[in-house]
């Protein structure tokens, strides 16, 4: 590095790094199941995009009643932050027998299915949150000899995409194992330039399965969650 011409006279500072967490994607239709406790008053939620547009928010809470909503959600970023004013979360150790007399909520985000893909942790004090997306692919494509690879949506419910970029036409073999190195799925794609090759693991068990892209230049292995 040459910077305005002349020597480097730093080299150490010639590079910067960040740590960051990929926010989960999930479908556009999810389940909210919330359960008040005994101070329901103190209790509240909201849903807001990445402008941070209010989408949806509770209304009036009755004490230790559950609560479902349905949320249906377009393209982009959102945050679902639930608050306790009196910062006591939903499952306050202290409240709980036989320290007291208080009783225990939760809340959890489901898909249209009933499977869980997140569960609040109760003892949260005065705020929990919790960042997502949903129909956007945040992934980085991962470069490898011949071209680029990326999978979404990850994690997924089942059905998930492979995209390919490859600089000339070939034969494309992805073979899908689980943990103990079951194959539950694959299949053989002829590609050019752009492809997006669908694979399926609704029948399979929520779990980490690998990802096999074997293309003339090399082989890939990727991990998915299933939830």
């Amino acid at each position: 590095m040459r910077p305005n011409g002349g020597k480097d006279e730093f080299p150490g500072n010639d590079e910067m790094h960040a740590s960051f967490i990929i926010p989960p994607t999930y479908e556009n239709q999810l389940v909210f199941k919330f359960k008040s406790i005994h101070m329901a008053n103190s209790l509240s939620w909201i849903l807001t995009d990445q402008d941070g547009n209010l989408v949806y928010q509770n209304g009036p809470l009755d004490y230790n009643t559950v609560y479902t909503d349905t949320f249906n959600l377009s393209k982009g970023c959102y945050r679902l932050i639930l608050r306790n004013a009196e910062g006591e979360g939903l499952n306050y150790w202290a409240n709980m027998p036989p320290y007291g007399n208080g009783t225990a909520g939760y809340a959890q985000l489901k898909t249209m299915s009933g499977q869980m893909i997140k569960s609040f942790q109760g003892d949260f004090g005065r705020e929990i949150a919790q960042s997502f997306t949903v129909g956007m692919t945040i992934d980085v494509p991962e470069l490898y000899p011949g071209g680029y690879i990326n999978i979404y949506p990850n994690p997924t419910s089942g059905r998930f995409e492979i995209s390919l970029i490859h600089d000339h036409p070939q034969e494309v073999t992805v073979r899908v194992h689980d943990a103990l190195g079951n194959r539950v799925d694959h299949g053989v794609f002829s590609v050019s330039g752009q492809s997006i090759l669908p694979m399926d693991i609704t029948s399979s068990p929520a779990g980490i399965y690998f990802v096999t892209v074997i293309t003339e230049t090399g082989t890939t292995i990727r991990k998915i969650v299933k939830y």
